[in-house]
């Protein structure tokens, strides 16, 4: 089984999206696959928010919150998924090898294509 990753990152009462490269309305969350090169998921999460928005944080800082197998991806493989947040990160969001970044309300990642992950997620905050 791969493992996935994502972050929560929270501004007053938006969430930090990314949106999908093929649809600039279809938001999720900051996050990708697990690479080969990475140390483990901490590392993943810390590079691909890097990759993705410009922004940094620091792995110590990260805070578990969810993790979920979710069955036959788009790939049609099944990912182990873990999320964190963070209460602190460097930088100011820019648009990175995604699409476009923004705060966001949860009802429009709800909306977006990781919706059903996303649920989850929120029922277990």
């Amino acid at each position: 089984m791969k493992q996935a990753v994502c972050i929560l990152l929270r501004k007053s009462d938006k969430i930090l999206g990314v949106a999908r490269r093929h649809d600039h309305n279809d938001f999720g969350l900051s996050g990708g696959k697990v690479d080969d090169t990475d140390a483990d998921p901490e590392d993943a999460i810390v590079r691909e928010l890097q990759e993705e928005t410009g922004l940094k944080v620091d792995r110590n800082s990260l805070i578990w919150a969810f993790d979920m197998v979710c069955k036959g991806g788009k790939d049609g493989i099944d990912y182990h998924s873990i999320t964190y947040t963070a209460d602190t990160w460097q930088g100011k969001h820019t648009q990175g090898d995604a699409g476009p970044v923004q705060w966001v309300t949860k009802e429009q990642l709800l909306a977006g294509s990781f919706g059903d992950y996303n649920r989850e997620l929120f029922k277990n905050l």
